[in-house]
C-alpha cells in the first residue's frame, strides 16, 4: 500500500514502502499535521513487521492503523497479535476470519493448513492440560477476544479504511478494476481517499473519466503525487 503524508497546499504524497507498511498518511482532522503509518497483510510474519515498526519509529510515526490479516501462513502469530493490540485500530482480514470461524472453500491448501494451524496456537481446542496451564489459557482467551472484537472497516473524518472491499467490507471481495474503485467512489461521496489491502498489489485508483480511467501502478521506492483528488490506495 502506498504511503501519504500531507503537504500545506493539500496535496498528499504517496510512498511505496515494502509488502507490509504503508506509511504516513494524511491526519486525522484537528490534529495537525501528524503522520501515521496504514499497515496490512502482515500474515504472522514477525520479521518484516519488527523491520517496519523500526523504520516508523525513526520516521517519529506514533500512530499506527492495521488493515487486517494480523495471522495466516506466517510462523508468529502470537507474537504478531501481541505487538499489533497496541495500534491505534486494527481490521479484520479474511485470514483473521477464517481462523475464527475455519477456512472457506476459495481457500487454497495451504491457506487451509495454515488456517488450522494458527487456530491450534492461539485457541482453547490446541492446549492440551489446560487446567494445570492457567496462565496459557488466559493467553489464549485474550488473542481470541481480540480477534472476536475485529471490526471489518473503519472512518476516519474523510478516510475509509477496510480490509477488502469498501462496498461491502468484510465480503473477501477483491479491488481489481477501475469499475471497482469507480463503486466505491459512487456509494461514499464524502471520502476523500481509501485503503485497503487483500491484494497484496500495491495501486492507486482515482476517479476519473469512464473511458480514460486514471490507474497508477506503485513501484517500491517510488512517489506519486494527487493533487486535490480522491483516490482509493491498494495494498
Amino acid at each position: 500500500m502506498p504511503d501519504s503524508a500531507p503537504a500545506g497546499d493539500g496535496t498528499i504524497r504517496l510512498e511505496r514502502r515494502n509488502a507490509a507498511q504503508q506509511t504516513p498518511a494524511a491526519a486525522r482532522p484537528g490534529r495537525g499535521n501528524q503522520m501515521f503509518a496504514v499497515l496490512s497483510d502482515v500474515h504472522a510474519n514477525l520479521e518484516a513487521l519488527r523491520a517496519v515498526i523500526h523504520d516508523t519509529t525513526r520516521r517519529g510515526i506514533q500512530r499506527m492503523f492495521f488493515l487486517g490479516d494480523i495471522i495466516g501462513y506466517g510462523p508468529n502469530p502470537r507474537e504478531v497479535l501481541d505487538f499489533l493490540k497496541n495500534f491505534e485500530f486494527c481490521l479484520m482480514g479474511n485470514h483473521d476470519r477464517a481462523t475464527l470461524t475455519g477456512p472457506p472453500k476459495t481457500f487454497n491448501p495451504i491457506a487451509r493448513r495454515a488456517t488450522s494451524w494458527t487456530r491450534s496456537k492461539i485457541h482453547l481446542s490446541g492446549l492440551r492440560f489446560q487446567l494445570l496451564r492457567p496462565g496459557e489459557r488466559k493467553r489464549r482467551r485474550q488473542y481470541w477476544d481480540f480477534l472476536m472484537n475485529l471490526k471489518t472497516c473503519r472512518k476516519v473524518g474523510e478516510m475509509f479504511f477496510a480490509h477488502d472491499n469498501p462496498l461491502n467490507p468484510g465480503d473477501d471481495n477483491y479491488v481489481r478494476r477501475v469499475g471497482d474503485a469507480h463503486a466505491a467512489f459512487a456509494r461514499h461521496p464524502d471520502v476523500r481517499a481509501f485503503f485497503i489491502g487483500h491484494s497484496h498489489v500495491p495501486r492507486i485508483f482515482y476517479p476519473g473519466k469512464k473511458e480514460k480511467p486514471e490507474l497508477v501502478e506503485v513501484e517500491s521506492g517510488h512517489f506519486v503525487a494527487c493533487h486535490n483528488v480522491k483516490s482509493l490506495m491498494l495494498q
